[in-house]
């Protein structure tokens, strides 16, 4: 885009539509230089609903589906596997919906390959990681915690 601005703002109000659209205000912090409020603009705005009463976790730590879903957990040093139920999915988060309880330990393998955030190297598949009381242990970038209050 020519002579594109970047402002960030916070959703202000949300009202849904009758056919299933959604129209949002946004307030503008600051308006960037030489923008004043008469000028029109497109919002990219960033959506994620979250459910009520659910614990979000990797979709890659399931395996099966439907009523075979089951996820790994570390309980007392041992691994085990534990039946859940799967709400809404991504590709890379899955709610769960009944099955396990905030602080248990999901235990599942990951490959990375290329490049981590310090400049290491990785020519090892692998690597495995645990949520602790339903968050990532620091450094840690994946799933466990709850969603909705």
């Amino acid at each position: 885009m020519r002579g594109a601005k970047t402002a960030q703002g916070t959703v202000t109000a949300v009202s849904a539509g009758g056919n299933g659209s959604v129209t949002a205000t946004v307030a503008i912090t600051k308006l960037p230089s030489g923008v004043t409020s008469k000028y029109m603009g497109i919002a990219q705005i960033q959506v994620k609903v979250l459910a009520s009463n659910v614990l979000i976790i990797p979709t890659a730590a399931i395996k099966g589906s439907g009523s075979s879903a089951t996820v790994q957990l570390l309980v007392n040093g041992k691994t085990t596997t534990q039946s859940v139920t799967v709400g809404h999915q991504t590709q890379t988060e899955s709610e769960i919906t009944s099955g396990l309880s905030a602080g248990q330990n999901v235990v599942y393998t990951r490959t990375f390959n290329g490049r981590f955030g310090g400049g290491f190297r990785s020519g090892q598949p692998g690597g495995q990681g645990t949520t602790q009381n339903g968050t990532a242990p620091s450094g840690a970038s994946f799933g466990g915690s709850t969603s909705g209050t």
